[in-house]
């Protein structure tokens, strides 16, 4: 079985620097916004008397797992600041990159993988993910090192290699369902090379295995997981193309000004012109590659269509990497071809090329990631002032979708007491008490209620207020 040249142990010094760089941004103002509905949701794991309390919120949430609440739990003993809850996930935000580079090493060469993880890192839809009191970085992390596992496991096929990918494969579950989705990609892996009788082995212990995180994937599902009971339409800010693109890291998942999507159109282009360079016989690894991502961002749509659950980009999150390799491969080969057009007679050092190609990406990802950093999450902060002015005693706080009003009462209750409630468990007598409504911009309000508030600083999760004239 082909496997990459050199050991894994082996630490590039170029890897190092983008570690670094993404710790920084996903460090940077990684406190600054507030906790919206998820992260708020995450939250309460904190309020539960002991660890096993903690647990148990899982029981609360869709599809939820006990080990990231574990950790949101310990880390509420110390503080309950939004920096330093965040931190987690900007550690295996940070972590995933250079697990991304180890299995980028299986498909990729090392200027292709180095360059890879340099997208990774400056991603802003990884970074955003990463500054998120949420599982998805997680998430993206533990998918990343059970196909690394997997892939070096089918290349040494130990005992001892196989238990690891079994016990960290079990682990990850215990972080989000979907790491399970994992074994698609090393099985993509080996069968695009099936035919020694060391790759048969490697088959039958991938099986045993496979067979092993099954039993574990139902245990978990039958103790911990929750299927939504009703329809949810949580957000219409993102069409089912625009989640797939923006999950997959091709399409902004923010608010962006045209500069922001020249990164986009860099990623996607090349990454169209790698899937093009890959299309040879001997590129079968990369071909089935394409084919496992596909199949799971089909496969997620349906499940989503199946529990009648809304379909977001951060569903798609840990396959990003993976395109991220055809955009590599595209930036080089472009970088290629100009130096076979233009007339130079001594050729750039490999060292100079990989910089040049890690400039070019950080430069084109720079106007959206400072975009990113502008945006304000959620209108917690810029409304409160606004509602502080007009709100009397009595007055009732109607907030829509319902779901979004523990966030305004976590941060509004002190100083606008018990008044924000969902406008779906409203009863009719109480509807006569609301003089403000929360809502989406495009929701249609009552004829008697006209905009009172709009937020002025670009915002995620816009809301807007309209308040009651008569």
């Amino acid at each position: 079985m082909p496997r990459f040249s050199g050991s894994w142990q082996q630490f590039p010094l170029a890897l190092g620097g983008c570690l670094c760089a993404g710790l920084f941004l996903r460090l940077f103002q990684i406190g600054n916004d507030a906790f919206w509905f998820d992260e708020i949701n995450v939250l309460q794991a904190v309020s539960r008397p002991n660890l096993w309390e903690a647990i148990r919120v899982t029981h609360e949430h869709v599809m939820a797992m006990p080990l990231h609440y574990a950790l949101v739990w310990l880390f509420g003993q110390v503080s309950t600041s939004a920096g330093w809850m965040r931190l987690p996930e900007a550690i295996w935000g940070t972590a995933a990159i250079g697990v991304g580079y180890y299995v980028a090493r299986y498909y990729l060469t090392p200027s292709q993988a180095t360059l890879s993880a340099w997208i990774m890192a400056t991603s802003p839809l990884l970074v955003m993910y990463s500054q998120e009191l949420r599982f998805y970085s997680g998430l993206l992390f533990f998918y990343l090192l059970v196909v690394f596992l997997g892939l070096k496991a089918i290349a040494e096929n130990r005992g001892r290699d196989w238990l690891l990918f079994c016990t960290i494969g079990m682990v990850g579950l215990t972080f989000h369902v979907y790491v399970l989705l994992a074994l698609g990609m090393v099985y993509a892996y080996l069968m695009a090379d099936l035919r020694r009788n060391k790759e048969r082995g490697a088959l039958r212990s991938l099986v045993r295995s496979t067979i092993f995180l099954l039993i574990a994937f139902l245990g978990l599902l039958v103790s911990f997981g929750r299927l939504s009971k009703d329809p949810h339409s949580l957000t219409r800010e993102f069409g089912l193309i625009q989640s797939v693109l923006a999950g997959v890291g091709w399409a902004a998942p923010f608010p962006l000004p045209w500069q922001g999507w020249i990164y986009y159109f860099v990623i996607a282009a090349s990454a169209l012109l790698g899937l093009c360079s890959s299309r040879k016989a001997e590129e079968k690894k990369k071909q089935y590659l394409l084919l496992v991502i596909v199949a799971q961002i089909c496969l997620i749509v349906v499940l989503n269509r199946a529990t009648r659950y809304f379909i977001t980009p951060r569903q798609f999150i840990f396959l990003a990497p993976f395109l991220f390799f055809y955009s590599a491969i595209g930036i080089e080969r472009l970088h290629r071809t100009w130096k076979s057009y233009s007339q130079q007679s001594k050729p750039y050092p490999s060292r100079v090329l990989q910089g040049v190609l890690i400039a070019i990406a950080a430069i084109c990802a720079f106007p959206a990631l400072m975009q990113y950093y502008r945006l304000e999450k959620g209108i917690v902060r810029e409304a409160l002032p606004v509602l502080r002015r007009e709100w009397k005693q009595g007055d009732l706080i109607c907030v829509y979708p319902g779901l979004d009003a523990v966030t305004y009462a976590y941060y509004w209750r002190e100083e606008l007491g018990a008044s924000i409630f969902p406008c779906n468990e409203l009863e009719e007598k109480e509807k006569s008490k609301v003089r403000f409504l929360l809502a989406p911009p495009e929701w249609q309000p009552p004829s008697d209620f006209h905009l009172l508030f709009r937020p002025i600083r670009p915002t995620l999760h816009e809301r807007w207020i309209w308040k009651r004239t008569s």
